[in-house]
């Protein structure tokens, strides 16, 4: 069948994994995809990262970060620094923060066992006795109150913006069900009380003794909260990986009080292997696209979900490990500010660079295994990479054992009008694997094979 119609390759490489190892089947690391149509797909090379001041610049461990009234504030190590300047010592550990109204303003911040309020001159340590002495990951400020969560699922609630006093009966259970507290978030004008196997929601009655806060009834949700560190607050919507008493790991998203899942059972076979005590996440936006990525630095994977083109992908370092980003929030202008693990360094997310802090990143496109429907042999005459990109080089080899072993990889060179290989083989069935390391922004739309029936 010699001069067909070439047969396009469109990049939609979902995660095929087939266990909880990302080392078999399809998979996109380093890149995220923009869906035009039916068979029409731009792939791109995910953005780079350039530092952005506020970090003290040295290797230190990132415990959160926070853009407040204009300025950058960040933990690394056991230090709080404000655009980079040293603002108070604090205790280890990772830290949330929020903030209040009133006269003057606070930010709070707390890990699990220590709480400080800043006012913009002064930061000091929570010592009211009333304070719990033990919190789960998160707070909630609503209507002047801001409100932490103990292990035992209590919510306590503060004085009117005032986080240095803490009221003994300010407190009421979530106890629905008799599960655990594992982390606290607000959505809308409610606060949210994620437990161990089940969600349950809180409003402000103005009630005039004990806490202000009453559970709004039938909004009570039969998932829980896996690992309080997975959950992020993307423009309103929460995001967390999620458990139910019998059903698989999931990453859940919850919007308007309304809980989905919006993760695949390729996604929970990989979260499955995941190390709860190494979890962390990160959201970002950028160039339209809106991501939530999560990581377990020993399992060295870091997955991403493109919350609008609904894509998950993973995403890695230079030397080829997790994506060491531990926290991120944004800043007055809506630009993403993203926490390195260990370097401590803060960042920006840029699409027109391709490398993280000056090290290049390679991105790597695992494709499903492909034999046209059909088992018959087949010749591959020519493959051409079809991009408007008119520099640097992609790479590409195969497998036919089921991505065991692979080819030698031949080279398109994007400068060339029509990048092209030929004379490719014969095969039945055949993976390819193809890969850009150029320190160079990179947009592909696909591989258009010419194919023909039989051996040569």
């Amino acid at each position: 069948m010699p001069d067909q119609k070439p047969q396009r390759m469109p990049f939609v490489p979902e995660l095929g994994n087939r266990d909880t190892s990302d080392q078999k089947d399809a998979r996109l690391v380093n890149g995220f995809i923009e869906i035009l149509g039916q068979d029409h797909v731009n792939l791109y090379k995910r953005p780079g990262l350039t530092e952005a001041t506020g970090g003290p610049g040295t290797a230190s461990t990132g415990n959160g970060v926070y853009f407040w009234q204009g300025d950058k504030y960040a933990v690394f190590g056991t230090t709080l620094y404000k655009n980079g300047g040293s603002i108070g010592t604090v205790d280890a550990g990772r830290y949330h923060f929020s903030s209040t109204l009133g006269t003057p303003r606070y930010l709070f911040l707390s890990t699990a066992t220590k709480a400080y309020y800043y006012d913009g001159t002064t930061l000091t340590a929570v010592v009211d006795v009333d304070y719990p002495a033990t919190t789960v990951p998160g707070s909630a400020y609503l209507n002047g109150v801001t409100y932490v969560m103990t292990p035992d699922a209590a919510i306590h609630g503060c004085d009117t913006n005032t986080p240095s006093s803490w009221e003994a009966l300010n407190k009421i259970l979530a106890q629905i069900e008799p599960d655990g507290g594992v982390a606290l978030a607000k959505q809308l004008t409610y606060v949210v009380a994620l437990k161990e196997t089940s969600v349950e929601v809180f409003y402000d009655a103005g009630n005039a003794t004990g806490s202000p806060l009453s559970p709004v009834q039938g909004a009570k949700v039969n998932y829980g909260c896996r690992w309080a560190e997975s959950l992020q607050d993307l423009d309103g919507t929460l995001i967390w990986v999620g458990k139910t008493r019998s059903g698989p790991i999931e990453v859940l998203a919850m919007d308007g009080l309304k809980v989905q899942p919006i993760s695949n059972p390729r996604v929970s076979r990989l979260l499955e292997a995941f190390d709860g005590a190494t979890i962390s996440s990160w959201r970002a936006k950028i160039s339209g696209h809106k991501f939530y990525g999560i990581t377990s630095a020993s399992t060295n994977i870091t997955l991403v979900y493109d919350v609008g083109q609904k894509f998950w992908s993973e995403w890695g370092d230079s030397g080829g490990g997790e994506w060491s980003i531990v926290a991120g929030d944004f800043d007055a202008s809506g630009n993403t500010l993203l926490q390195h693990a260990t370097n401590g360094k803060l960042a920006t997310l840029v699409p027109a660079i391709a490398t993280d802090f000056g090290s290049t990143f390679t991105l790597d496109l695992y494709t499903p295994e492909y034999d046209g429907e059909t088992k018959i042999i087949k010749y591959l005459k020519r493959m051409d990479l079809v991009s408007d990109i008119r520099a640097g080089t992609v790479s590409v080899r195969f497998s036919e054992d089921d991505y065991t072993t692979w080819s030698a990889f031949r080279d398109w060179d994007l400068a060339q009008k029509r990048p092209s290989i030929t004379d490719c083989g014969s095969f039945t069935r055949r993976a390819w694997h193809l890969r850009n390391t150029d320190a160079l922004p990179l947009r592909l739309k696909g591989v258009e094979f010419q194919i023909d029936l039989g051996t040569l």
